[in-house]
C-alpha cells in the first residue's frame, strides 16, 4: 500500500501505529477503498490474531481484538494466526512482551542502518517453547491477576501527593 491510496473512510488499514506494547490502538484510523480491499483480502485481521512490528519498532506486539471491524494488515506488521488449540494466544504476547529469549533473538536478527527491521523468515525462525494449553492458560491468568495488582499499586502511589498535601 501507498499513502496516496489511503482515505478516510472505507475498510481499515492496521499499521504501526495501531500495535502497541500489548494493546491494539485506534491509532490513525487509516481506510483503503472497498476495490482495495477485495485486491488485499487475504491480508484480513481475524479476532485474536498476533500482530507484531517488523519494521523501526520490532517487536511491538498485541492482538487484534475481537470486535475489531473488518481490517487489513499493512507491510509493517505481521500477522500471525495461531492454532488456539494448542497456542493460547495471550501467551504469545506475554511472550513477545518480555520473555528474554524471544527478546534476545529479535535484537540478535533486527537488521538495518537507519531503522532495525525483521522479515517473515526470521519471524517464523524464533523459538519459543510453550508448555500444554492448560498450563499455558494458568500461566496467562496469573500473569493477569499480578498485572492487576501491579496497577492497583500504582494508583495508590498516584494518589499519596494529594493525601500528604492535604495532610500537612
Amino acid at each position: 500500500l501507498r499513502h496516496s491510496e489511503f482515505q478516510d473512510e472505507g475498510v481499515l488499514a492496521i499499521g504501526i501505529d495501531n500495535v502497541q506494547e500489548g494493546w491494539f490502538s485506534p491509532g490513525r484510523q487509516n481506510r483503503i477503498s472497498q476495490s482495495k480491499y477485495q485486491e488485499l483480502q487475504k491480508y484480513t485481521a481475524r479476532p485474536l490474531d498476533f500482530l507484531v512490528t517488523v519494521m523501526a519498532t520490532v517487536g511491538r506486539a498485541c492482538l487484534v481484538p475481537e470486535d475489531l471491524e473488518t481490517a487489513i494488515i499493512t507491510k509493517h506488521v505481521y500477522r500471525v494466526s495461531l492454532d488456539h488449540r494448542l497456542v493460547d494466544p495471550r501467551l504469545m504476547l506475554q511472550a513477545f512482551r518480555g520473555a528474554p529469549t524471544v527478546l534476545r533473538q529479535l535484537a540478535r536478527h533486527s537488521r538495518g542502518q537507519t531503522r532495525p527491521g525483521i522479515n517473515g523468515k526470521i519471524l517464523k525462525g524464533l523459538e519459543l517453547r510453550l508448555p500444554p494449553l492448560n498450563e499455558q492458560r494458568r500461566i496467562v491468568a496469573k500473569i493477569d491477576a499480578l498485572q492487576a495488582r501491579s496497577r492497583k499499586a500504582r494508583e495508590a502511589l498516584e494518589a499519596v501527593p494529594a493525601l500528604l498535601d492535604r495532610f500537612r
